[in-house]
């Protein structure tokens, strides 16, 4: 380790880009000591400019889905990939980046960080399928996803002293975590990340006869795998996942782009809604990705939804918070009503120094010797 602290490098591969971030742990501490970067999702694209002690992957799916970081051996690699399958947009490309930094960073130690680890906390009520007892025992339930961004906006939503609350997060994936006592306890998310919410690729929520119908039409499971994946949910709809070019469609008068963007705001608003029931009532909200923290426009509609929560936002506010920390409802709001830009690689970098040094920053899992 370089005697100035451990020098961390994360890397989080999403659907369609890695952002990179580098930290200096220095008794505890994070330092940021390298600005965030996001680029075309490629191993390729690692930063040249920092010599990590530290490598870590956030890894979405994984076998391990209780536990929140450990070494990445040959064993833990072979698990990963078992799983890969489950989440196909990010574990494929997670591991590919693993080994390039492997040997980009032969000095480093690789880090796997459990994009699962946050809803470890979930109730069985919210984690049990109501399907035969030998489908459980495979394992089959109600997981949770985006445990980082969960993460990081229920630890700020329990600082400004909310005890029940929704964090919503959209971007590419796009969930809703019901928080209490900043801990998860229902997430909109199943067994994989196509489930819940409509998503930039993702189709969300189907009626599974939907997909007998498809199988028994001849529809391969690889092409329904690819399908439903990356040929659905905005993309399917429109043609494009982008949320700013659909925006400008409805401008324009498009009106399938007006009808992509209906879709997308009833389907976040029936989540934030079902994940307030599974709270016992909410006083705070949350919003976080790309679309999340960016898009006044849709944070507007989705709440529109949820005026019955007694829940009102402040117009100014809410067009000026574009990327940024703000609160964003009204003064006689029954629910505070949030948006940030959610540090995912700060509470990756966190995950591996609980594993470094449990002492440093609460409990941890397991030393590494």
């Amino acid at each position: 380790m370089t005697t100035g602290g451990v020098r961390i490098l994360c890397c989080n591969v999403g659907s369609s880009s890695l952002r990179t971030e580098g930290f200096i742990s220095v008794g505890g501490v994070l330092d940021v000591a390298l600005a965030r970067a996001e680029r075309g999702q490629g191993a390729e694209d690692l930063p040249s400019d920092f010599r990590p002690d530290v490598v870590v992957h956030r890894i979405v799916r994984g076998l391990k889905i209780d536990l929140e970081c450990e070494l990445i051996t040959p064993e833990v690699e072979r698990e990963i990939a078992q799983a890969a399958p489950l989440a196909p947009t990010h574990d494929l490309e997670a591991l590919a980046v693993v080994r390039h930094a492997r040997e980009v960073f032969p000095n480093a130690r690789q880090l796997a960080a459990y994009d699962t680890a946050f809803h470890a906390t979930m109730t069985r009520e919210h984690t049990t399928y109501a399907i035969p007892q030998a489908w459980r025992a495979l394992g089959i339930r109600r997981i949770g996803y985006h445990g980082f961004s969960h993460g990081d906006a229920a630890a700020r939503l329990r600082a400004a002293g909310a005890r029940t609350a929704v964090c919503c997060h959209l971007g590419g994936g796009c969930s809703t975590a019901a928080i209490v006592n900043g801990r998860s306890v229902a997430s909109s998310m199943g067994f994989t990340p196509i489930d819940g919410l409509v998503m930039g690729t993702r189709s969300g929520a189907l009626d599974p006869g939907v997909l007998i119908y498809l199988l028994r039409q001849g529809i391969s499971i690889d092409d329904l795998e690819e399908k439903l994946n990356r040929e659905s949910g905005l993309f399917g709809l429109c043609g494009t996942n982008n949320m700013r070019t659909i925006l400008k469609r409805v401008e324009e008068g498009d009106p399938q782009a007006q009808l992509t963007v209906n879709v997308f705001v009833d389907s976040a608003a029936e989540a934030c809604a079902r994940m307030a029931v599974a709270a016992g009532g909410i006083e705070a909200l949350s919003f976080a990705g790309g679309i999340g923290s960016r898009s006044p426009q849709i944070r507007t509609a989705i709440c529109e939804h949820l005026r019955f929560l007694g829940l009102r936002l402040d117009s100014a506010a809410n067009e000026a918070a574009i990327g940024r920390d703000a609160r964003i409802s009204s003064s006689d709001s029954a629910v505070a009503v949030w948006t940030y830009d959610v540090q995912e690689e700060r509470m990756m970098a966190l995950a591996a120094m609980r594993l470094l040094d449990p002492a440093c920053v609460g409990a941890g899992t397991q030393n590494i010797s």
